[in-house]
């Protein structure tokens, strides 16, 4: 019994620290989190000498995912970072198979992420006023606390809110949680989640009505709060936020853009392009806007951009199932709307805390529970494998992280990000090492316009025109809406023209006095193919440039000179 005590209040207690570690979002915090859950799967291992297995379409779906993040680490756009990706969601499975050997009760599970939610919201109100505080949890007047992140913070608070006001018996204390919760909740003051929000809320009255009495209250006097804190630390002005919300708005037409354009790269990539892939190629793809996002703002189809269509398939399936369970509760499946309805516009899944959510809402179905028998020498050996390599990977992130970046690329090489960070370090002070760094990448990732632009630059510098003309004509290959690479483009061009004119190479200099005449009509052509009706804020300059115009009017007299020549 006291064994049980014991494991149970270590198992909770990680579910309340993890939201803590920024949801889980770094990879360092991820693969510690891993590790953690590796060894706690060890010990049960020995204790037990067998492994709890559930046999469902839920673990199916769980593993088959897991299993296509593997795979694409074979054909990924980066295959280094789709290694970090695949490790990284495979944690998400590791606390499941985790949750399958435990007798912890539900409830009590649930209780641990709505305890974590009220412990992150009283420091997190505090941060108004402690400027040390106030500097980490709040993003332009928006609380993000520990998240950093307001919008994903303010789905974790809700999910809380839901789970507290599920409880049969809802004491005072708890209704005080749900009214601090409800304060740091609107404070994130994010627009889907307002409507979501207040939605959800909505449901629960008409729903539970028997909770109207004590829990509109609390609502109201959290409601209060959240404009006494407005008022007294002057963050007014993000009421402007809240007015813009509109399906006109720049920021939801911006991302309509993300989506619309994701469609050519399905058709392009059906099995996904790996994780991070989307970060790397978007730019090819884009259209309306001159937008750049790690994510595409979509949980769904960030899934389908790292491992394919089968990957949304496996989404719907997922949350098609468990909305139509019997044995999930009314909460259950409105948290599941929550989290599915707002991860339809939104990255809250690169927040493995969320993830961890999901699980315990949808948890183990304890009828499709089987003992498996297993050879514990050998699954000690393979899980210490793992256990390894999730330490080895979490100090080595770690190391990138913290802007350690030899540190980190000496334990693990193939973190394209570190590698073009300490590239744009020593453009400067060491160019050869930034070249020879940006060529690795490039080597590795033949989307990666970061170490393009270090090689063009270095290679301008250093009058190497030729070898600066085929790294500008790959950037505005990887980048046709950026203005600036076309610019750059142009000059290399000319100066190339020039060179090869005081080299008596007269039918070289004049085709590249050719490809800036080009220009104009390859920047009609894209105006025509790309430019759309959204009205957003970054809508590409598809037209001649005054620097563009400038370089034009020199290489037609340039180009009239070495016909007077000739």
């Amino acid at each position: 019994m006291k064994r049980n005590s014991i494991e149970k209040a270590i198992i909770l207690s990680f579910i309340i620290i993890c939201p803590f570690f920024q949801g889980m979002y770094f990879y360092h915090q991820v693969y510690l989190a891993g590790a953690f859950l590796l060894v706690v799967l060890t010990y049960y291992i020995i204790i037990n000498k067998s492994i709890k297995f559930e046999k469902s379409i839920n673990n199916v779906c769980i593993l088959i995912g897991i299993i296509l993040y593997f795979a694409s680490t074979f054909y990924a756009v980066d295959k280094g970072m789709a290694v970090m990706g695949f490790l990284k969601v495979l944690v998400v499975y590791i606390f499941y198979l985790v949750m399958m050997q435990t007798n912890i009760d539900k409830r009590d599970y649930m209780n641990a992420i709505s305890y974590s939610g009220t412990i992150i919201s009283v420091i997190a109100l505090s941060a108004f006023f402690i400027p040390y505080l106030q500097e980490m949890f709040v993003q332009k007047g928006r609380l993000g606390s520990f998240f950093q992140y307001p919008n994903t913070f303010a789905v974790f608070i809700l999910i809380s809110i839901i789970i507290m006001i599920s409880k049969e018996k809802i004491q005072t204390y708890d209704y005080l949680a749900i009214m601090i919760m409800w304060t740091c909740f609107l404070l994130t003051f994010s627009r889907s989640m307002y409507i979501i929000g207040i939605g959800a809320l909505l449901i629960v009255i008409i729903y539970d009505r028997k909770k109207i009495k004590h829990l509109v209250p609390f609502i109201l006097l959290g409601t209060l709060l959240w404009y006494i804190i407005i008022i007294s630390v002057d963050i007014s002005y993000v009421f402007n936020r809240i007015e813009e919300t509109s399906i006109k708005t720049s920021e939801w037409l911006t991302r309509l853009l993300y989506y619309k354009d994701s469609i050519s790269i399905m058709k392009d990539h059906p099995f996904g392009t790996g994780h991070l892939g989307y970060y790397y190629i978007q730019r090819i793809y884009q259209t309306g806007a001159s937008y750049y996002v790690k994510y595409i703002h979509s949980n769904v189809l960030q899934i389908v951009m790292d491992i394919g269509i089968v990957g949304f398939v496996l989404v719907g399936l997922y949350f098609m199932r468990n909305i139509f369970n019997r044995k999930l509760s009314f909460y259950n499946k409105l948290i599941l709307f929550i989290i599915f309805g707002h991860g339809a516009v939104d990255f809250d899944f690169q927040f493995l805390v969320i993830g961890f959510c999901i699980v315990i809402i949808v948890f183990i179905d304890k009828d499709k529970m089987k003992t498996i028998n297993i050879n514990r020498e050998c699954s000690i050996l393979i899980i210490s494998i793992f256990l390894t390599s999730y330490i080895y990977m979490a100090l080595s992130s770690y190391y990138a992280y913290a802007g350690e970046n030899e540190k980190s690329l000496y334990m693990y090489p193939y973190n394209t990000e570190a590698k073009i960070d300490l590239a744009k370090y020593y453009k400067q002070m060491k160019p050869e090492k930034a070249y020879e760094l940006a060529d690795w990448v490039i080597e590795n990732n033949q989307y990666a316009i970061d170490a393009y632009i270090i090689k063009r630059d270095i290679d301008y510098k250093n009058w190497e025109l030729e070898k600066a003309y085929i790294s500008a004509e790959k950037l505005i290959n990887l980048n046709p809406l950026s203005i600036t690479h076309l610019e750059k483009y142009s000059t290399i061009l000319l100066d190339l023209a020039n060179e090869n004119l005081s080299n008596n190479s007269n039918d070289e200099a004049l085709e590249q006095l050719e490809q800036i005449f080009e220009i104009p009509y390859r920047l009609n052509k894209l105006a025509k193919e790309r430019l759309t009706d959204y009205n957003v804020k970054h809508i590409p300059r598809l037209y001649m440039s005054k620097k563009l115009t400038e370089i034009y009017d020199s290489a037609k007299k340039l180009y009239d000179k070495i016909i007077n020549l000739t």
